[in-house]
């Protein structure tokens, strides 16, 4: 696999030198489920047995190798408040231009009742 031209490789593995990939200022992808609990995958395993073992998948090995992953957890959580940072710092920003909108009209109210009382 060749990621798109531009993007950049944040993490890799052993298995794949693309583990996540960033995209300009505001995508990023990755080749892992960080949301993925143990009982998650075990779940996983258990819904999709059938067609695994018809894809030639030893799954009682699978669920034998299920752990938790601690790391992509820790990754998960540190991309989720610095998402909802940015989120944060785009709410601020609209409201201060918001204020700076609202307030242009009120002084310019203020001038011409200034201007007109003298």
């Amino acid at each position: 696999l060749t990621p798109p031209r531009g993007a950049r490789a944040l993490a890799r593995s052993d298995l794949d030198p693309h583990q996540i990939l960033r995209y300009g200022d505001r995508a990023i992808s990755t080749q892992f489920h960080p949301e993925f609990t143990a009982s998650t995958m075990r779940a996983y395993l258990d819904a999709r047995e059938d067609v695994l073992q018809g894809e030639d998948y030893d799954v009682e090995k699978l669920r034998g190798e299920v752990r938790e992953t601690p790391d992509a957890r820790e990754l998960l959580a540190r991309f989720a408040v610095y998402a909802l940072s940015l989120r944060m710092k785009a709410a601020k920003a609209a409201i201060h231009g918001q204020q700076l909108r609202d307030r242009t009209p009120q002084k310019k109210r203020e001038i011409s009742n200034h201007s007109g009382t003298s």
